[in-house]
């Protein structure tokens, strides 16, 4: 998991929907493989320089476009992956973008950076998963929640209650 890779200081860095396979097993619930490790790198030994980091720039967290950018006091750490999955986790929910205004800005990452937070879609009625939603793209990672406690959102009672209805748990 994600959670597991974080706590051993492992950030996959390019988290986008063509490196997570989804399938659903035999007992009819769904499952996902995280793939494409080429960008990932240990917390604790961040890129050096643009050349040695990348990721599509749809799911691209702020701080990896400020660091792109030639900002070298931008702190890289597990919180790219939050950001990143908060978008997927948007779009698995709606089929859609978390939203901002896309007449003024190519992607989400330039919305936030210039202070306009992501808007959450209303399809998502369960508070919880807004809240967390909202939290993981949060344009400080300083203020992001952990892969830790997103997972104890998912697996609240309500929540799962709440995904299950929405036909995401396949159950």
């Amino acid at each position: 998991s994600i959670s597991g890779l974080h706590e051993r200081g492992v950030v996959h860095a390019d988290l986008k929907d063509k490196n997570v396979l989804i399938k659903r097993t035999k007992k009819n619930t769904l499952t996902a493989k995280i793939i494409d490790f080429d960008c990932s790198f240990l917390e604790n030994y961040p890129p050096d320089s643009e050349d040695e980091f990348s990721g599509d720039q749809v799911y691209l967290a702020p701080e990896a476009c400020l660091f792109l950018c030639g900002e070298r006091d931008v702190p890289l750490t597990s919180k790219l992956d939050v950001f990143s999955l908060g978008i997927l986790f948007h779009q698995y929910l709606t089929g859609a973008f978390p939203g901002y205004d896309q007449s003024e800005y190519s992607y989400l990452h330039e919305a936030v950076l210039d202070g306009h937070p992501a808007e959450i879609s209303d399809e998502i009625e369960d508070p919880a998963l807004r809240d967390m939603l909202e939290n993981m793209l949060e344009a400080d990672p300083g203020d992001r929640c952990s892969m830790r406690e997103v997972l104890q959102v998912l697996m609240a009672p309500a929540v799962r209650e709440y995904l299950a209805e929405q036909n995401m748990q396949g159950e």
